[in-house]
C-alpha cells in the first residue's frame, strides 16, 4: 500500500524536490501551500493520481481538519518565511508564523500523523547569529521535548546548508541583474556561504530518510564554500553583462563566514548525515 506523505511549503524549492522524491519512491503526496497559482502550476505537471494540491495557509483551522481527514503516514513540515533581512526588519511577525504558530501547528498534527514527523531546519540554527536561525533553533529543541512525551511517532529535524537553486538566492538575483546590465549588490567582498546543489540535497535526504529512524536533530553533511563575490563575477561574464558590483555593507543578521564550516562538532553516521550534538 503506498504511503500517505504530506509536505507543507511545497511550492519552495526543497518542498518541490520532496514531492518528486516520494513520487518517484511510490508514494502519495498531499502538497500544502497558500501559494495557490504555484501550486495550480505544480499540479498540471504532476499525476493528479499521486499528487494532491492543497491551497491552504498551514496555520489555519480547515488545514488541520484536512490532516485529521487523510492521517498521513508522514509529514514534512517545509512551510517558514526565510528572507533574513526580512526576518530582522519584521521580527515579530516573523517569530510569530516561524515559531509560535509552527510549534502549535506540529503539536496539533501529532495525533493525525501515523509514523513520523520531519521539521525542515536549516544550518542557520548551528550558533546562530541572526532572527531566523534562532527561530529554527527554537522549534527543533521544542520538538526534542515533544519527541520525549511521543513516543509512538518519530520526531526528527533536518538541517542543511543553502540550496543555490532556492527561489529568490542570490544566484538567480545577480543572473537575472546580470542579464539586466543592473549593478549586482555585495554586502562584503569577503563574504562567503556553504552552498548546495538540489541534486546533493536529495541524496543526503534519500540517506537519511531510508537510514537515520532515531529522534533528534540531524545535519546533511554536504556542500562548499561559496564566494559571493566569485559567484558574482562568473555570472557577469557568463552573460556577458556590463554589470558591476556594488558593495552595499553586511545587513543586519548577514555574517561573513557560514559557522558551519568551520565546526567539529557532528559524529557522523552515515556518509551523508551527521547528528548534532549542542
Amino acid at each position: 500500500m503506498k504511503k500517505k506523505v504530506l509536505i507543507t511549503g511545497v511550492c519552495g524549492t526543497i518542498g518541490e524536490a520532496l514531492v518528486n522524491y516520494f513520487i518517484e519512491n511510490d508514494a502519495i503526496v498531499y502538497g500544502v501551500d497558500y501559494q495557490e497559482t504555484q501550486l495550480a502550476i505544480m499540479s498540471k505537471r504532476i499525476d493528479s493520481s499521486v499528487f494532491y494540491p492543497v491551497p491552504m495557509d498551514f496555520t489555519s483551522q480547515d488545514c488541520l481538519k484536512y490532516i485529521e481527514a487523510i492521517q498521513p503516514d508522514i509529514l514534512i513540515h517545509g512551510a517558514s518565511l526565510k528572507m533574513t533581512n526580512f526576518c530582522e526588519d519584521f521580527a515579530d511577525y516573523y517569530y510569530s508564523k516561524n515559531v509560535l504558530q509552527t510549534k502549535v501547528f506540529l503539536e496539533s498534527v501529532l495525533p493525525f500523523v501515523k509514523e513520523r514527523v520531519i521539521f525542515i531546519s536549516s544550518d542557520e540554527a548551528y550558533k546562530p547569529h541572526n532572527q531566523f536561525g534562532k527561530q529554527k533553533l527554537e522549534v527543533e529543541q521544542y520538538l526534542k521535548n515533544l519527541s520525549e512525551k511521543k513516543e509512538d511517532c518519530l520526531i526528527q529535524s533536518l538541517r542543511f546548508p543553502f540550496v543555490i537553486e532556492s527561489n529568490g538566492s542570490v544566484y538567480h538575483v545577480f543572473n537575472k541583474l546580470s542579464k539586466e546590465n543592473k549593478p549586482l549588490p555585495l554586502t562584503d567582498e569577503r563574504i562567503t556561504k556553504l552552498a548546495t546543489r538540489k541534486e546533493d540535497f536529495i541524496r543526503g535526504w534519500d540517506d537519511f530518510y531510508n537510514h537515520v529512524l532515531i529522534p533528534g536533530v540531524y545535519t546533511l553533511s554536504i556542500g562548499k564554500v561559496l564566494s559571493i563575490k566569485a559567484l558574482a563575477e562568473e555570472l557577469i561574464e557568463k552573460n556577458h553583462s556590463k554589470s558591476k558590483i556594488e558593495i552595499i555593507g553586511l545587513r543586519k543578521g548577514d555574517t561573513l563566514e557560514d559557522p558551519m564550516m568551520n565546526t567539529d562538532d557532528f559524529k557522523p553516521i552515515t556518509e551523508y548525515v551527521s547528528e548534532v550534538f549542542e
